[in-house]
C-alpha cells in the first residue's frame, strides 16, 4: 500500500554531486509549478497516502513554490518532509528565518543532505547552520551524509564512482531486486515531467498519458510493466540477458548493474516503462 510519495519538484541544483541518482545539475529546467502540485495533491486525496517529502534537485531554488507546496500538503492532514543541501543558508539568522517560515507552513521534518561529495568548507559551514537553526526551533533534523561505502551506484553514481570500489561479474547479482518492494511499494517519486518512479528511472506511469495521479497508484500491477516485473521476480542479470544486454566487465553492486542494464534498454528506445531522460543522463535542457 503506498502511503508516501516523495514530490521531486526540481531536477535544478546547485551543484553536480557524483553520487546523484537523478542526475541533478544547475542547468536542469524541469520544475514543478504550484498547479502541477495542487492537482497531485488533490489526486491522492482519497488514497492511502499519508506522508509527503518534497526534494529535487534542490528544492529551496524554488522557495515560494516550496513554502506552497508545504502549506497544501499539511492542510491536508498529511505529514511533511523537506530535503535540503542547505546552499541558501548564508548567516544564521536567514536559516532560522527560512525555518521559521517552513514550520509555520506545516514543515514536519528536515533533512540535510551533507558530506564530501557536496563540495567544500562553505557549503558544510551552511548545512551546518541549517543543523543548528532547525535545534534552536525545536526540530530535531535527519543528518544523510554520503560516503563511498554508503553509494548506491545508480544514476551519475554509476558513471562516476562505480569503478573505485571492487566489482563482482554481473552473474552475481542474480535473483530478485530486495532494496525496493517493486510489488507493493509503500513510498513512490513523482517529478515535474510526471513520471511516477518505482525506482530512479523504473516508472510505474505517467501523469496525463497513463490517467491522474491517483489511478496510476490504485491501478498499479507489477505484471503489466515487463522490466519491473523481471527485477521483481529474476533481478537485474536476468533483465539484462531477456533483452541482450551485453554485462561484461563487473559491477560495484545490484544497483550498478541494473541500472546499467536499464540505460541500454532506455537508449534503445524503450521509453514506455523507463525514463525520463534525465535519469539516464540524457538532458533536453
Amino acid at each position: 500500500m503506498i502511503r508516501g510519495i516523495h514530490f521531486l519538484l526540481t531536477y535544478q541544483c546547485t551543484r553536480a554531486c557524483l553520487h546523484c541518482f537523478l542526475w541533478a545539475r544547475p542547468g536542469s529546467l524541469a520544475t514543478m509549478n504550484v498547479e502541477q502540485v495542487t492537482a497531485y495533491l488533490d489526486a491522492v486525496a482519497g488514497t492511502a497516502v499519508r506522508q509527503v517529502f518534497f526534494e529535487g534537485g534542490e528544492p529551496f531554488l524554488y522557495y515560494p513554490t516550496l513554502r506552497r507546496a508545504v502549506q497544501m500538503a499539511s492542510d491536508r492532514g498529511l505529514y511533511v518532509g523537506v530535503l535540503t543541501n542547505g546552499y541558501w543558508a548564508t548567516g544564521h539568522e536567514e536559516a532560522l528565518g527560512c525555518l521559521g517560515e517552513l514550520l509555520a507552513a506545516g514543515m514536519d521534518a528536515i533533512m540535510i543532505s551533507t558530506d564530501d561529495f557536496h563540495g567544500g568548507a562553505e557549503e558544510s559551514r551552511r548545512a551546518t547552520l541549517v543543523i543548528q537553526a532547525a535545534r534552536d526551533l525545536g526540530l530535531e533534523p535527519d543528518v544523510a551524509p554520503t560516503c563511498l561505502e554508503d553509494v548506491l551506484f545508480r544514476g551519475r553514481a554509476a558513471v562516476t564512482l562505480a569503478r573505485q570500489v571492487p566489482g563482482r561479474e554481473a552473474r552475481h547479482y542474480d535473483g530478485p531486486c530486495t532494496l525496493e518492494d517493486l510489488v507493493h511499494p509503500s513510498r513512490v517519486h513523482v517529478d515535474p515531467l510526471g513520471y511516477l518512479h518505482l525506482c530512479q528511472g523504473l516508472v510505474m506511469g505517467r501523469v496525463g498519458a497513463d490517467g491522474d495521479l491517483a489511478e496510476i497508484l490504485v491501478n498499479w500491477d507489477v505484471s503489466r510493466n515487463p522490466v519491473a516485473h523481471l527485477l521483481a521476480t529474476e533481478g537485474p542479470y536476468r533483465l539484462a540477458a531477456e533483452y541482450g544486454v551485453a554485462v561484461e566487465g563487473t559491477f560495484a553492486d545490484r544497483c550498478h548493474l541494473c541500472y546499467e542494464a536499464r540505460r541500454a534498454l532506455f537508449l534503445r528506445g524503450l521509453s514506455a516503462h523507463l525514463g525520463p531522460g534525465q535519469m539516464y543522463g540524457v538532458f533536453d535542457g
